[in-house]
Formats: C-alpha cells, structure tokens, sequence
C-alpha cells in the first residue's frame, strides 16, 4: 500500500441524480471526473494500490436532493473493494444538530 487516502467520496448511488453542486467543485479543485460505478473506483485504488476511507455527503438541508443511502456505501467493502476502503457512515451535520436541539 502507497498511502491512505481519508477522504473519498462514492460514485451516486444508481438512480439519484448527480449532486448539484459537484460539476463546479470538480472544477474548483482541479479534479478529474470521479470513477462511475464501484468496480471502476476499485479498479482505480487497485491501480494505484491505495486504501480509502469512503463515504457520501448528505445534503439534503442545502439543496433538497435525497442523499444516497447507507447500505450504498456499504456495499462498496463487500461487493467491488474488499481490503481497499473502509466505508464510513456521514450524516449532515446541520440535521444532527437540529435533532439533538430537538
């Protein structure tokens, strides 16, 4: 292993529109396109022989689109990366914030 990346988003779960802010962030950062599917996002960290926190963003406070689900990120260990990533639940902070002031 070359490194540990800690901050790695998913492809959207099939089915979800893309988020509507990613096209700007892509080329804020300089960024290529992110892979498509698991198997080509595994194919990469394989390539490059890395290991990957994974996770999705929740934006749903922001702009109203569903976020993907758990079992998505999930599935990205048991069915296309195994040893490669960790998956990592991340839940909007804004929404814990008002359900914990709730």
């Amino acid at each position: 292993m070359q490194a540990i990346d800690l901050h790695v988003h998913v492809p959207r779960e099939p089915g979800r529109p893309e988020i509507e802010i990613e096209a700007e962030l892509l080329r804020y950062f300089r960024a290529p396109p992110p892979p498509s599917d698991p198997a080509a996002m595994a194919a990469r960290f394989r390539n490059l022989d890395l290991f990957g926190v994974i996770f999705s963003v929740d934006t749903t406070t922001n702009t109203g689109e569903k976020p993907d689900r758990n079992d998505w990120v999930a599935s990205f260990q048991n069915l296309q990366m195994g040893d490669n990533v960790i998956p990592k639940v991340l839940l909007e902070n804004a929404r814990c914030a008002l359900n914990i002031l709730a």
